[in-house]
């Protein structure tokens, strides 16, 4: 089980980042941490399963799960995703690191490739970062670069500077969430000066044993699912034509620090990033078979929600080509749109799951879950875990809607509609069935 210890350090890092999971973990944790606790393993370490995020992303997915997992492998076609993820999961805080970042943010600011790109100084119009913020970002930058030469910091140690200056930069953006656009008046928070925070202060008592196991590859989620072998897969790719590269390419700037990468364009892109198929609405359906089709996994999970691109229909029938059973799990959540006004305040949340060792279900089935099961509950309450257990036990599918507690106006109007006042709420063919008691009644 993840003690809360373990959930508080490894949800510390506040980045804001369009398609985070932070919200959403007890969520997935219903349904993730029975898989990664199932016995036996066919690609099992000492002391678990292998679990893959194949959109690593904020890498918060990837070190919410280490604790469960006897390998993590994480990937992202991303750099900077790359080093703050390996940070995360593989690089303890020690007190050398805290005197490293202590003399790193005692630095004067020297003005470098993000304050000629970035800042609105000598001619530049660009106001991603105030003039003093982007020289401190420079000088911390430039000074990580020495201390990695010179074998003041190792490269692990030098990595987790990285992260730490990435997360760091977030925190005085002038932006309204991601990094493609800024604004044209300075916030408050872009105004308030640079500080180098530690990306996390974890020290090496607090890591999982996962850990020293754990890989991080900067490769495309296809690369990565051909590379390795999973107990459990979970891919959260991008939902709509957000490029993660456009999106953060900054990060990816800062990171490379290359005078020679060409910048272009009001909202400083930097020329060549990465476009993946998934964002992409003509590549999509046949970017994510192939995806699909070389996973080797028994558990498959993918988050999408109902802004995706591809729709609902299209990846269930997708994921069921593959043989095995295939579950929907939804839940509510607040829709991000940076900066902008939005008629829906709210999304649906889509989690699948494919069992690839679990009898298939025919295509033409797969959006209904088998004799009509259906679970209201809160991921968080032993009572809804224990149904749900009791329904894999057996062996039945079942749709699950997950609430974030007993407020949740949704979990309010089904407890209205079937006059059930706690949860689980257990639905068979449209009809109430009751609690986890009425439940393992009816199962025996």
């Amino acid at each position: 089980m993840i003690s809360s210890k373990q959930k508080k350090s490894t949800s510390r890092i506040q980045m804001r980042y369009l398609g985070s999971k932070r919200t959403m973990m007890p969520f997935l944790e219903g349904v993730l941490r029975p898989l990664l606790l199932q016995q036996p393993q066919p690609q099992q370490h000492p002391g678990g399963a292998v679990f893959g995020d194949l959109f690593a992303g904020s890498g918060a997915v990837a070190c919410h799960f280490a604790p469960l997992a006897g390998r993590v492998v994480a990937s992202d076609v991303e750099g900077y995703s790359c080093c703050i993820t390996r940070a995360l999961l593989q690089v303890p805080f020690t007190p050398r690191l805290q005197r490293l970042v202590r003399a790193l943010d005692a630095l004067p600011g020297a003005a470098g490739l993000v304050t000629a790109r970035y800042s609105p100084h000598r001619g530049c119009q660009r106001m991603f970062f105030t003039v003093a913020n982007a020289m401190r970002i420079d000088a911390v930058r430039a000074a990580i670069e020495v201390m990695r030469a010179s074998g003041e910091a190792s490269a692990a140690e030098a990595g987790f500077l990285l992260a730490s200056l990435l997360v760091s930069c977030m925190r005085v953006a002038n932006t309204s969430g991601h990094l493609r656009t800024y604004l044209k008046a300075f916030l408050a928070s872009a105004l308030q000066p640079f500080k180098l925070t530690p990306v996390h202060q974890r020290p090496r008592a607090e890591f999982p044993p996962s850990a020293r196991r754990s890989a991080v590859l900067q490769t495309t989620a296809l690369e990565a699912a051909r590379r390795h072998a999973y107990d459990v897969a979970y891919l959260d790719p991008p939902y709509t034509r957000s490029h993660y590269g456009a999106y953060y390419g900054i990060l990816n700037y800062v990171l490379a620090y290359d005078a020679t990468a060409e910048v272009y364009g009001t909202g400083g892109a930097v020329r060549g990033y990465y476009k993946g198929p998934y964002g992409i609405r003509a590549t999509a359906a046949a970017a994510f078979e192939e995806l699909f089709g070389a996973i080797r996994a028994r558990h498959v999970l993918v988050s999408y929600n109902s802004d995706g691109i591809v729709p609902k229909e299209t990846m269930l029938r997708l994921l069921a080509a593959g043989g095995g059973r295939v579950v929907l799990h939804t839940a509510p959540n607040r829709r991000y749109v940076p900066g902008a006004q939005v008629t829906q305040k709210h999304v649906t949340e889509w989690l699948f799951h494919v069992d690839r060792a679990a009898p298939s279900v025919p295509v033409g089935k797969t959006p209904k879950p088998a004799r009509g099961w259906v679970v209201h509950g809160i991921a968080s309450c032993p009572y809804t875990r224990e149904a749900r257990a009791l329904l894999r036990a057996k062996g039945i599918a079942y749709t699950w809607h997950a609430h974030k507690n007993s407020s949740d106006p949704a979990l309010r109007k089904v407890k209205d509609a079937t006059g059930h006042p706690t949860v689980p709420i257990v639905l068979r063919d449209g009809r109430l069935l009751g609690g986890y008691r009425e439940l393992a009644a009816a199962l025996g």
